[in-house]
């Protein structure tokens, strides 16, 4: 929590305002650091097993590391909108190593069984 304050501190790119889960709009910064950290809690917590079908790639695959997971978001305009999962490069920027980790594992996982995002 003490990292999302010191995120959203004057003199930095903020976020102004965030959905949530229930569609209402929070401009609060404590709100908005509230469903921040329900969003990565539930996220982190889940259950649910990712499940690919889909037929394994035969060709050659080029490694990924987190470095280039890293290296890709690094280069990401932050204070864009969020696609429709809901998701801001801002919020993976701000979860840090551990956002970086779990995108590689999937796209490794999407190369190796030939499915797309």
């Amino acid at each position: 929590m003490k990292t999302a304050e010191r995120r959203l501190a004057i003199g930095r790119n903020q976020m102004y305002a965030i959905k949530k889960p229930d569609a209402e709009v929070t401009y609060n910064k404590n709100g908005i650091i509230r469903v921040v950290e329900d969003f990565y809690r539930d996220l982190y917590n889940s259950n649910e097993e990712l499940r690919i079908e889909a037929n394994p790639v035969t060709r050659d695959v080029p490694n990924i590391t987190i470095e280039d997971i890293q290296r890709s978001l690094k280069d990401m305009e932050r204070g864009r909108t969020p696609g429709e999962d809901g998701i801001s490069i801002d919020h993976i920027l701000d979860a840090g190593e551990i956002a970086s980790m779990k995108l590689t594992n999937i796209f490794i996982k999407c190369i190796l069984n030939g499915t797309k995002l």
